[in-house]
């Protein structure tokens, strides 16, 4: 079966929904649509996996170079594509080719000034620092030589908005909680226009993502005994 676009699943819910038709439109919806994935992706993130949206990247070190400008951040408006961060989850410096990467942590905040001073008296040889800034990552201590995917980072990415042309074998969730998306937009829908049963539409959406949470966090079903019935009379 072809997969549904986005457009597709909104029109055959404001079809469902026809008697409110007059007060919404397709363009509302999917604006629906999109702030209620995002959140059920941050649902998902939060209760089901936390590396949801965890991606890495390397950096080449460069010999005294202690700071290197990020290729993208688009949270913070940078218009270049890729990668997209979000949230930086872990910075990881090697300084040389046949070395181990070594856990980094960021230069605390009153002792900007002096990185040198409390990398001696604090960490010696064992704990790389850094610092975000908007576009950049400065890292101590300075390398000293060129080292290849010297610096890598595992950061979160946003997903991006859908469109009504986007098929519904796109989005980062399965296909088959759509409808849980839609069922906030019914609920969304019925406090817009003032409907009278606006709370069943909201015991719905609780029952449906509770249901999909739930069903996401089973991904591992092993019976606790193996049981082959062909050889039931091995051990005989």
């Amino acid at each position: 079966m072809a997969a549904k676009t986005i457009g597709t699943h909104i029109s055959e819910w404001m079809t469902d929904n026809a008697r409110n038709a007059w007060d919404i439109d397709a363009t509302l919806v999917l604006n629906w649509f999109n702030k209620y994935y995002h959140e059920l992706e941050t649902e998902i993130a939060t209760f089901v996996m936390d590396w949801y949206f965890d991606s890495e990247t390397t950096f080449n070190l460069v010999a005294n170079q202690d700071t290197y400008v990020l290729p993208s951040w688009n949270s913070w408006g940078n218009t270049q594509t890729a990668p997209q961060f979000l949230k930086l989850l872990e910075c990881s410096i090697k300084y040389k080719n046949d070395g181990k990467y070594l856990l980094a942590k960021e230069y605390p905040d009153w002792d900007q000034p002096f990185p040198q001073t409390f990398y001696s008296e604090h960490e010696p040889k064992l704990c790389p620092m850094f610092r975000l800034t908007r576009k950049s990552i400065k890292i101590f201590p300075t390398p000293t030589e060129n080292v290849t995917n010297w610096l890598m980072l595992r950061y979160a990415w946003p997903s991006a908005d859908v469109t009504a042309t986007t098929k519904e074998d796109e989005l980062t969730i399965p296909r088959q909680y759509i409808p849980v998306i839609l069922d906030w937009c019914s609920w969304q829908n019925a406090i817009t226009v003032r409907d009278p049963n606006v709370l069943m539409f909201k015991q719905n959406y609780q029952e449906w993502i509770n249901k999909m949470l739930s069903e996401l966090a089973d991904r591992y079903i092993q019976p606790t005994e193996y049981r082959n019935p062909y050889l039931r009379y091995l051990m005989n």
